[in-house]
């Protein structure tokens, strides 16, 4: 390539715009999007999604601009299916409506979604993903879909597993799951084969607009990011190594967000009032 800059390891064509450092690979923007098109396929092929499957990507409290990424690669997926993707965008984000309205794809239908009570100011990422998904779970009840999308990636799985087995005793294990089974409603994590960084990189090669998170989530047990960090190793390990412990520890399940609890209602959903969570589509 002229002027010094490296070619795609994949097409060996266009520019080369991220280094993937799990691989050693130098991708151009259209083939590190094909490599998120293809995590989020096999994820949906291992969750069993049909022709003409309802998905609902919410815009997450933790995560908003990511959670449009998800969106804009999953209708990619399925443009040559009948599915259906709803883009729920939550009334906590009323101010920033425009931004994240434009920001989601042409194919999808996006909803306002009425959510009570509001997420909190800061909370952990557990917490955070269950907030998230109680309240997309219930507005996908209403809407009669298929799936919830999330945006989860690889990393922030592995990171999620080792804070919660350091934590709460294994209880937020099912948040790293690529899969979860909400009774008859799936929930996936769309990234869950590709590391944090590089949905990031495309993240803001795609241009996607940069939304303060109504959340800001943290990991309460120090050095478990610096444990991961850099590790393409760990990460890569992390995927048999999270099915693994979740096969092993079978807990119940919380009647609100679907994850492990030790009683009816886990104690995240306790700690943010969530026993009478309301959602309403407008």
């Amino acid at each position: 390539m002229s002027g010094g800059v490296a070619a795609c390891s994949v097409c060996g064509i266009r520019p080369a715009k991220y280094y993937r450092a799990s691989s050693g690979e130098r991708l151009c923007e259209r083939c590190l999007f094909g490599l998120l098109e293809r995590a989020v396929a096999r994820v949906l092929g291992k969750a069993e999604a049909k022709e003409n499957s309802s998905f609902v990507v919410p815009i997450t409290s933790y995560s908003p601009s990511r959670s449009l990424l998800a969106a804009r690669v999953l209708a990619q997926v399925e443009r040559r299916f009948k599915s259906r993707i709803y883009v729920l965008v939550p009334t906590f984000y009323k101010g920033l409506g425009e931004d994240i309205l434009k920001g989601a794809p042409q194919a999808a239908k996006a909803l306002w979604a009425e959510v009570t009570p509001p997420p909190p100011p800061e909370a952990k990422l557990t917490a955070c993903i269950r907030y998230d998904r109680a309240w997309a779970a219930a507005a996908a009840r209403l809407l009669g879909a298929d799936f919830i999308v999330m945006p989860t990636a690889r990393t922030s799985s592995t990171i999620i597993a080792l804070d919660s087995l350091m934590s709460d005793g294994g209880l937020g294990l099912t948040e790293a799951a690529e899969l979860l089974d909400l009774g008859g409603l799936r929930s996936v994590n769309a990234f869950f084969y590709v590391e944090d960084e590089a949905v990031a990189a495309m993240e803001f090669l795609e241009g996607v607009a940069e939304i303060s998170p109504a959340c800001r989530a943290y990991v309460s047990v120090k050095g478990v990011y610096e444990s991961v960090a850099g590790r393409p190793e760990i990460d890569h390990s992390s995927a048999d190594v999270i099915e693994g412990l979740l096969s092993a520890a079978p807990y119940k399940r919380c009647r609100v967000c679907g994850g492990a609890s030790d009683g009816e209602v886990c104690s995240y959903c306790k700690l943010m009032r969530l026993e009478g969570l309301q959602v309403r589509l407008l």
